[in-house]
């Protein structure tokens, strides 16, 4: 099943959403922490994310992640 068949509404762990994400799941929590990247929900003793709406902030906010991940 590729990536793109999982209902949108499916929620994600932190290293999911940073995969989905390209990143790294220690960056993916900075930035929760930060207030930055998609919105996050704490969930139990850990971060979880929508799916949905990490493929929106992705797209939204491409270009920019890039760069702030490489600086």
């Amino acid at each position: 099943m590729g990536a793109h068949s999982e209902p949108l509404h499916r929620i994600l762990t932190t290293y999911e959403a940073a995969d989905l994400l390209d990143v790294s799941p220690e960056l993916l929590q900075r930035w929760a922490l930060a207030d930055f990247g998609p919105t996050v929900y704490i969930l139990g003793n850990g971060f979880r994310y929508r799916r949905d709406e990490v493929i929106e902030w992705k797209e939204k906010n491409w270009k920019r992640d890039r760069y702030l991940q490489a600086g």
